[in-house]
C-alpha cells in the first residue's frame, strides 16, 4: 500500500508555503511561512485503508489555546481533504481524538490570521475523546 499522492503543495497568497510529503503509507505536513528560512511541522497524514486517512499532531499541553481551552487544527489540512476522517493530537498527557465531521461542527474560528496556510479551526476540549 503507498500514500496516496493526491496531497500538493502551494503557496497562499501570503507568500506562506505549505507542503506535503508522501513516504510510504504517510505523508509528512510543513509550513514555512515568507518570512522564516524554516519549515514548520504541521502533523502526518497517515492512510488508515481504501480511501480513508487520519491526521495526526504532536503538541505540547501548554499550548492549547487557553481562552477557548481548545486544541487548534489549521484549516488547509483538515477542511479540504475529504479522506480525512479522524484527527488526532497527541501530548504528554494523552492521545486527543475526534472525528473531522464532529470537529468541522463544533469547531470555532479565531482569527490571528484571517486567510491562506495559517487560519486554524479551534475544537474546544471537552469534545475530544482523551486516550
Amino acid at each position: 500500500m503507498t500514500f496516496d499522492n493526491r496531497f500538493i503543495s502551494g503557496k497562499d497568497s501570503h507568500g506562506n508555503k505549505i507542503s506535503f510529503t508522501p513516504s510510504g503509507d504517510s505523508c509528512l505536513v510543513t509550513l514555512r511561512l515568507a518570512n522564516e528560512l524554516r519549515d514548520r511541522n504541521l502533523g502526518n497524514i497517515i492512510k488508515l485503508g481504501v480511501g480513508k486517512y487520519i491526521y495526526i499532531k504532536s503538541e505540547k499541553e501548554r499550548y492549547r489555546f487557553k481562552k477557548l481551552d481548545a486544541w487548534s487544527i489549521p484549516e488547509v489540512v483538515v477542511k479540504p481533504l475529504t479522506n480525512i476522517s479522524i484527527i488526532r493530537i497527541n501530548t504528554e498527557v494523552g492521545s486527543y481524538g475526534i472525528t473531522k465531521e464532529k470537529a468541522l461542527e463544533v469547531g470555532k474560528y479565531f482569527d490571528f490570521q484571517k486567510s491562506g496556510f495559517e487560519k486554524k479551526i479551534y475544537i474546544p476540549v471537552k469534545f475530544w475523546e482523551v486516550e
